[in-house]
């Protein structure tokens, strides 16, 4: 599992909250506070990266004292890898939906009311322990590099930079946009009452980031402008003849490490960059530097990003139909347990078919790369370069790359027999019909569900006043107006009943009545608001302390 696709799996697991099982373990009935939670949190915040570092030296030690062969040790780790990326999504998972940590930072400590800073803390123990794992990775990357030059410090910055900083900018932005909107009472309106406004703005919020990623990119990388020279007009002189256009040619900047790269940014000619890495400009001729910079053409050329940015929105599209069709189809089988194997097998398939995309689309970039610097004997020199110098066996492919010795061979092959360049083709369109068709149906449901909300817009209104008037509530049940907070939540629960919000009324309701004293008025309410079954764990874990109280002790699931 690359990074990409674990930081998003991380991302999903926070956004389906709240969903969840007991326990949770923080309440005044059952512990004597948050520490368990915490204290288990710590644990596998700290077991993880030992965890990959014993893996990582059971298999050099393989490698290195019981002679294991090169492919078959390169083969082991890649799945190792995975398997071990995939854990950090569980142990993430398990902290999330069994020990409530959402609830914990926001509720217990007080951070529910802060924006951005509660998302962070939520995602708080993923991203450490995603940032403990790179030790580990730092000494395998060192011993498969055979160098000690690239220091540990400077190792976490650019990981940091690169992982991190790349996927939690843009959400950060995103998170920070949908607060602002949420507080804004036309935008609240707009999206309750017509939620595919919601479903329009989600993609084109997508769209704009990705348009956008190019200065992202100088936000968080440290990357400097190619200077003017003779590499300069090399590069200026292959782009005039592909018809490639971008913005700039720029230095990516590795913090003294020794990664050999290169990454194209950007959606068209004007708002695209290309990153060289510094170990890359130093490393490679000047005609090797062009392959490098042919292939990364190619992606741009044959609209590789726009194919991936279609696979991502259309598939999203596609989950969230699926995930209301298992529920309506086996109410049975309960939300937490339906999300979760939808959750499985979309990242499953997902990365399986984003594996087989990804491999065909580097290798259509070898072959643009090959045509438009004209020699294929050059361009291989620069492939088979770059795998020797980031120690990547040439015969050991992964789930994203076929291996480098079959790149250069098909790149031979492509260049004495055009046949196999329109096999590939036709191989190619198959792929991407498979990706059509998913991003036909999540589109297709997309809209079907927009039509649908289109003829509930009365009772959308009806029910966004009722829990406007519930809001208002609650806000005089914090100002300790509790005569009108109980007034206004019984007016909104006559409107919300049979919703997803009844609950929480009843529970607000009783909360009110139970300030003024009237405890035994209280206590139907809160016994109703348990039978209704919240599935909200913020729901559940105040209802169930106020439960404790009442001497009852905790229902829940």
């Amino acid at each position: 599992m690359s990074h990409v696709l674990l930081l998003m799996a991380g991302l999903w697991i926070y956004g389906m909250y709240p969903i969840g099982s007991e326990p949770l373990a923080f309440l005044p009935s059952r512990t004597a506070g948050p520490w368990p939670t915490v204290l288990v949190t710590l644990l596998f915040t700290g077991l993880y990266p030992v965890v990959g570092w014993g893996m990582i030296h059971f298999l050099w030690w393989g490698f290195t004292r019981r002679g294991w062969p090169v492919e078959r040790f390169h083969a082991v780790l890649q799945r190792s890898l995975i398997a071990w990326r995939a854990l950090l999504a569980v142990l993430y998972a398990i902290e999330i939906y069994l020990l409530h940590w959402p609830i914990l930072v926001g509720r217990v400590w007080g951070l529910e009311g802060i924006p951005v800073l509660k998302d962070l803390a939520g995602l708080a123990p993923f991203l450490t322990a995603l940032a403990l794992s790179w030790i580990p990775t730092w000494g395998l990357d060192r011993r498969m590099r055979g160098s000690v030059r690239w220091p540990l410090r400077d190792y976490l910055a650019f990981q940091a930079r690169g992982s991190l900083g790349l996927f939690l900018v843009p959400v950060l932005i995103f998170l920070g946009a949908s607060d602002v909107l949420g507080h804004i009472p036309w935008a609240r309106y707009a999206l309750a009452v017509y939620p595919a406004l919601a479903t329009a703005l989600f993609p084109l919020g997508m769209l704009a980031m990705y348009a956008a990623s190019p200065f992202l990119l100088g936000m968080v990388l440290s990357t400097s402008t190619l200077p003017a020279g003779a590499l300069r007009a090399r590069l200026a002189a292959l782009a005039v003849r592909a018809d490639f256009r971008y913005r700039d040619i720029r230095i990516w900047h590795t913090q003294g490490g020794q990664l050999s790269n290169a990454l194209v940014v950007g959606l068209w000619g004007r708002l695209r960059y290309v990153l060289l890495t510094d170990a890359l400009l130093e490393q490679l001729t000047p005609e090797e530097i062009e392959g490098v910079f042919g292939h990364e053409m190619g992606h741009a050329r044959h609209h590789h990003l726009p194919v991936f940015f279609l696979f991502l929105i259309g598939g999203m599209f596609l989950y969230g139909a699926l995930a209301g069709l298992a529920a309506s189809i086996w109410p049975e089988l309960g939300q937490e347990a339906a999300q979760v194997l939808l959750l499985g097998a979309w990242f499953g398939g997902g990365a399986w078919l984003f594996g087989h995309l990804s491999r065909r689309f580097e290798r259509q970039a070898d072959l643009f790369g090959a045509r438009v610097v004209g020699e294929p004997g050059r361009f291989a020199r620069a492939l088979l370069k770059v795998a020797d110098q980031n120690g990547i066996p040439r015969g050991v492919g992964s789930w994203r790359y076929y291996s480098i010795d079959r790149r250069v061979h098909e790149v031979y092959v492509a260049s004495v027999d055009p046949r196999t360049e329109a096999g590939f083709r036709r191989e190619l369109s198959r792929v991407l019909a498979c990706v059509g068709v998913i991003v036909t149906l999540g589109v297709a449901a997309a809209v079907y569900d927009a039509v649908l909300s289109a003829d509930q817009t009365a009772e959308n209104r009806r029910r966004y006043a009722a829990i406007e008037t519930a809001s208002a509530g609650e806000r005089r049940l914090e100002a300790e107006d509790y005569a009108g907070a109980e007034r206004e939540l019984h007016e909104s629960w006559r409107d919300l009943k049979g919703t997803n919000f009844e609950n929480l009324v009843l529970f607000l309701q009783a909360e009110a009545i139970w300030a003024q004293g009237r405890r035994a008025e209280a206590e139907p309410l809160y016994r109703a608001a348990e039978e209704l079954h919240p599935h909200d764990p913020e729901v559940r874990h105040d209802l169930l302390a106020r439960l404790a109280e009442l001497g009852a002790g905790a229902g829940g699931d």
